[in-house]
């Protein structure tokens, strides 16, 4: 079972990184306005069109959410470890700034006064 699983999740990465790189094109964005604008003129951008549009749009934008975020969180994790091993790499780099994507956003704020005060401190050395 866990081989099934990380199979399919495997294929969803591939599909959603495919679909972001696809959806975030000029193209796409040109394809979906001249098919929006085509599909107007043909059905002469009647009520019911607008309605059917407006549902396609909100099904598209629902689905498409879950793939891009899939995406983002995949990029945002490979970022995160990416500066870890860099922070780790640094001789005098503070090791409670490595995991700071697990803090809370309270203990973000006050490591970042710190940070602040002491850089401030150090430059008028």
């Amino acid at each position: 079972m866990p081989k099934k699983r990380a199979r399919s999740e495997n294929h969803f990465h591939a599909l959603s990184s495919h679909v972001s790189d696809v959806l975030g094109s000029v193209r796409a964005f040109t394809v979906a306005v001249a098919i929006i604008f085509i599909s107007g003129i043909f059905f002469r951008f009647s009520q019911e069109w607008e309605q059917h549009l407006g549902f396609a749009i909100t099904v598209a934008t629902f689905l498409f959410l879950f793939l891009l975020q899939k995406s983002q969180n995949v990029e945002a994790k490979a970022t995160h470890l990416k500066l870890d091993e860099m922070i780790r790499a640094q001789g005098g780099a503070r090791n409670e700034v490595t995991f700071a994507e697990e803090k809370s956003e309270e203990e973000i704020d006050e490591l970042r006064e710190r940070m602040i005060k002491e850089t401030s401190e150090n430059s008028m050395q």
